[in-house]
């Protein structure tokens, strides 16, 4: 049944208008969805900043810098610091990285005023899918999937596997590529190798579609190239 919502308007004295109460509940309900939904240049400049903000640690960076952005991924304790980090901001991004002790002479080369741990090495900011029941934000849904796209690539599939998500990234690249990058958002990114078909032509085209991948790296973060 129904439900009419009743409302006097101005014409006839006393008139009623009648609006079944269905309508206000299909209304409210597109704006809540509109406003909920994030477009992708909100993700993209999310995930941008996240970046940014985790590529300024690198070696020489204190252990006190690190974990104002990043919590241990691992239950390690000092005296046995732990190599594998998560970003606070986007737990589907981590780092791994080594330290040196504070007065050694590799701290002294990286940090002379070091008094904690400096940070000697950091890995990629690798991608990594969600394990478990947890619970994601929207814009992590969002880099989830783009995730799960790399992550269904192997060795053995055809180049036009790759191309259906990833295209070649800018700046200095190799014939043919080697760096890929998603079509959504060019801070994702993989590595590729191509095993070259015995039955290859010479013509750039026909080349490239007869080109499998022969082995892709895990998906990574990393600021977009200019060329």
């Amino acid at each position: 049944m129904v439900r009419f919502l009743h409302f006097g308007y101005q014409g006839q004295p006393g008139g009623i208008l009648k609006i079944p109460k269905i309508v206000f509940l299909v209304a409210a309900l597109v704006v809540s969805v509109g406003q909920s939904q994030a477009s992708p240049d909100t993700h993209t400049m999310w995930f941008e900043k996240l970046v940014s903000n985790a590529k300024t640690i690198k070696p020489g960076s204190l252990r006190g810098e690190l974990l104002k952005l990043f919590w241990s991924d691992e239950g390690k304790g000092i005296e046995d610091p732990p190599s594998r980090f998560r970003l606070k901001g986007c737990r589907l991004i981590q780092m791994e990285v080594d330290f040196v002790k504070a007065g050694t002479f590799t701290a002294e080369k990286l940090h002379p005023k070091a008094s904690d741990l400096v940070v000697s090495r950091v890995s990629p900011l690798q991608l990594q899918p969600s394990h478990g029941k947890v619970l994601l934000s929207e814009n992590e849904h969002w880099l989830l999937a783009m995730i799960e796209d790399a992550c269904a690539l192997h060795g053995g599939m055809p180049r036009s596997a790759l191309a259906k998500n990833f295209k070649a990234d800018d700046g200095l690249n190799t014939v043919p590529a080697s760096r890929y990058v998603h079509k959504d958002c060019n801070l994702v990114k993989v590595d590729v190798k191509f095993a070259r078909a015995s039955k290859a032509v010479p013509t750039q085209g026909a080349y490239a579609n007869e080109l499998t991948i022969e082995s892709i790296s895990a998906p990574y973060a990393d600021m977009p190239v200019s060329d």
